[in-house]
């Protein structure tokens, strides 16, 4: 069954082409990063965006659309992750998650293409919304630090399952 919002939200898929450094109603730390990143072609293609949900004018949702780059050496070029998910506290458990995965799934998804949603094992709730929209574990993996410093470092697969 498709997700759906109730008639007091809305949302749209922001892009760096759409104008500005970070979407409306988010710090420019790190979305001003990552569309930098964009504009240098430091992704791997050119799909970065961030999918918002609003309710009544405000921004209670947000799922990051990042294209392979240097975090994650994992993933094959026109490959794409869902992260830097947020819902705002008095908006969950409203599916706003599985909505925003649901639409971006739907507009990106294609041949030759996965998409992956990285998770901390301890994050049940976010585990619970990809399982229930039908993501499944393809592997466990961690994250290093370079020059001891966690944002140079990496997402490292320590266990793929089935990835070829």
């Amino acid at each position: 069954m498709e997700p759906s919002l109730a008639a007091d939200y809305s949302w749209q898929l922001w892009t760096p082409y759409r104008g500005g450094f970070a979407p409306l109603g988010l710090p420019l730390f790190p979305f001003a990063i990552w569309t930098v990143m964009h504009h240098l072609r430091m992704f791997a293609n050119p799909e970065y965006g961030v999918l918002l949900v609003y309710h009544d004018g405000r921004l209670v949702h947000r799922s990051g659309l990042f294209p392979r780059h240097a975090r994650f050496p994992f993933m094959a070029r026109k490959d794409l992750q869902i992260g830097d998910v947020w819902t705002d506290p008095q908006h969950r458990n409203r599916g706003l998650a599985s909505f925003a995965l649901y639409q971006l799934v739907g507009a990106k998804a294609g041949r030759g293409r996965r998409i992956w949603y990285v998770v901390e094992a301890g994050n049940a709730p976010s585990l619970r919304t990809v399982e229930k929209s039908g993501f499944v574990l393809v592997g466990t993996g961690a994250r290093t630090k370079r020059l001891g410093l966690a944002l140079l470092g990496q997402f490292v697969m320590e266990s793929p399952q089935g990835l070829a």
